[in-house]
């Protein structure tokens, strides 16, 4: 799962901050930064925040800001050996990016995988 870290100015007066996400209150904090965690892979979100006086009056909302998570691309494979059997004790697997960088996978148990990689 994917965190987005954000930040904002303190507000003269301001006893804690409410922070929203997509429209919907968070959480309140008192500090000036946050870190949203457990974030779906691909996914565009708009924050907001409003500062709360100690009284408990809130200010208003501010700009809105979009953070958007990486993309996650996903393989999903058996392995077979050359007479097209899953009778295989133990493998590697190599993938390459488009900019040459080589992953290396080492496959055993059941011969099948699932590859997870976020961009």
């Amino acid at each position: 799962m994917n965190t987005i870290f954000i930040s904002w100015d303190s507000v003269e007066g301001a006893g804690s901050y409410n922070i929203y996400r997509d429209g919907k209150t968070l959480t309140n904090s008192k500090n000036t930064k946050y870190s949203d965690k457990a974030l779906d892979f691909g996914k565009e979100y708009t924050y907001e925040i409003s500062s709360l006086s100690n009284e408990g009056l809130e200010g208003p909302l501010s700009n809105s800001v979009k953070e958007k998570t990486p993309n996650v691309y996903k393989i999903n494979g058996q392995l077979i050996n050359e007479k097209g059997q899953p009778k295989i004790d133990e493998a590697k697997v190599f993938l390459y990016t488009k900019d040459n960088v080589l992953w290396v996978y080492k496959i055993s148990d059941n011969f099948k995988f699932n590859f997870y990689r976020q961009f």
